[in-house]
């Protein structure tokens, strides 16, 4: 699985020329005023009691935070951390039961994933739609290693294959949609190269 601590000092470069003032003061009052663009979603808050204790640390995002970077990275990184250490905490077999227990071991950090999507920017949907891909991935390998490799499981892994597979599609199509993101971030070029490799036919 991806690190789970997400450099947020990495996006500061996707984000650096939208604060950035006009080069003169007159600039501004001959430009257009443009509409009102759509107010992002507001990220729930973690809930910190409910995490495994080593995921804690992750969560804390600074008082004096006036941008919403350092939550998005928070939320990344405690989804990941979270996700993994409740799926180590399991004994798997190859039963219905194990891959129930996968599902509901994962289910609070994908929606926590679903939040940062709503919340952010293209670079966060991208981030958090790899880190999507790359839970379900997981668990898929797991549940192969619970049952030695056999093969009758695979059709009830379908699911969560198809998951990853589109969840790595819809960073492909971000970052065809924002070609600058690949340039900008060395972690976000990381994971869409990634995400091609997945999709790429085997």
């Amino acid at each position: 699985m991806r690190s789970l601590l997400i450099p947020i000092t990495l996006f500061a470069s996707t984000t650096a020329h939208a604060g950035a003032a006009p080069a003169h003061p007159a600039a501004a009052s001959r430009a257009p005023i443009p509409r009102a663009a759509p107010r992002p979603a507001a990220l729930r808050p973690i809930e910190v009691g409910a995490l495994p204790p080593s995921c804690v640390a992750l969560a804390h995002v600074p008082a004096d935070a006036r941008i919403a970077t350092p939550a998005l990275a928070a939320h990344v990184s405690v989804a990941s951390c979270a996700a993994e250490q409740r799926m180590n905490a399991l004994g798997l077999a190859h039963d219905d039961a194990s891959m129930k227990a996968l599902a509901i071991a994962v289910a609070p950090s994908l929606a926590m994933l679903d939040d940062v999507a709503a919340a952010g920017g293209p670079a966060w949907q991208l981030t958090a739609q790899f880190t999507r891909g790359d839970l379900y991935r997981g668990m898929v390998v797991r549940m192969r290693a619970a049952t030695h490799g056999d093969a009758s499981l695979e059709p009830e892994l379908k699911p969560w294959l198809d998951a990853a597979r589109a969840a790595f599609g819809e960073v492909v199509a971000i970052a065809q949609a924002h070609p600058d993101l690949a340039t900008t971030n060395a972690v976000i070029a990381s994971d869409i190269a990634a995400s091609a490799r997945a999709l790429a036919p085997r």
